[in-house]
């Protein structure tokens, strides 16, 4: 059993795969077009050059995963400060959401289920959940009940288990560290035609 309660809060970044810190959030900005809230803690889709949330549908031709937001913004680029009930980006809304867009970032989550050590190196998508609108934080989690061993429509890897984790292996609730397998700037491109070998 894990000693953590579970508190389902989404992504969070924990550090780069070199062991740094975390790079900064990138701006990014909806043009009113998003389908759907955007909290701290979600992972969002660049999509027609705007952020979308990311319902966890899984999807071989989902669109890949941009990062996970950081915090959120405005229309005029200012904190929510003065709307503490709704401290995240509305549907079909103008704001600003920052992104931990680098794709060598790790991320800590929930697992929706225990995560043993045959989920290490496996695939999965996230499980949509209730965020906190107060303070605008996401609900998601990782869904480890689903998680298989090939990438199409599971977009994120499971590395491990989160080193705050005391009990490490097989607990309930535990925090997993993951990274985006299908990122929007690190994915596989494919040039055709033959290679110039010149001569």
């Amino acid at each position: 059993m894990a000693t953590s309660a579970s508190r389902p809060d989404g992504f969070t970044a924990s550090r780069q795969m070199d062991g740094n810190a975390p790079a900064r959030a990138k701006r990014y900005r909806t043009n009113g077009s998003n389908a759907g809230r955007i909290f701290k803690g979600d992972p969002v889709s660049l999509i027609s050059g705007e952020i979308q949330p990311v319902t966890g549908g899984v999807s071989a031709q989902s669109a890949p995963i941009l990062g996970v937001v950081s915090h959120v913004t405005n229309s005029d680029d200012r904190p929510f400060t003065h709307t503490p009930t709704a401290n995240f980006i509305e549907t079909s809304s103008v704001g600003f959401a920052y992104v931990y867009d680098d794709p060598g970032t790790i991320f800590t989550i929930q697992g929706n289920a225990s995560v043993g050590p045959s989920n290490i190196g496996q695939f999965a998508t996230v499980s949509a959940g209730s965020p906190t609108t107060a303070v605008g934080r996401s609900g998601k989690t990782l869904d480890v009940t689903n998680a298989v061993s090939t990438a199409a429509g599971h977009p994120f890897q499971i590395i491990g288990v989160s080193d705050l984790e005391t009990d490490r292996l097989g607990g309930t609730n535990n925090k997993v560290e993951v990274r985006i397998s299908n990122h929007w700037w690190n994915r596989r491109i494919d040039v055709p035609g033959p290679f110039d070998e010149g001569g």
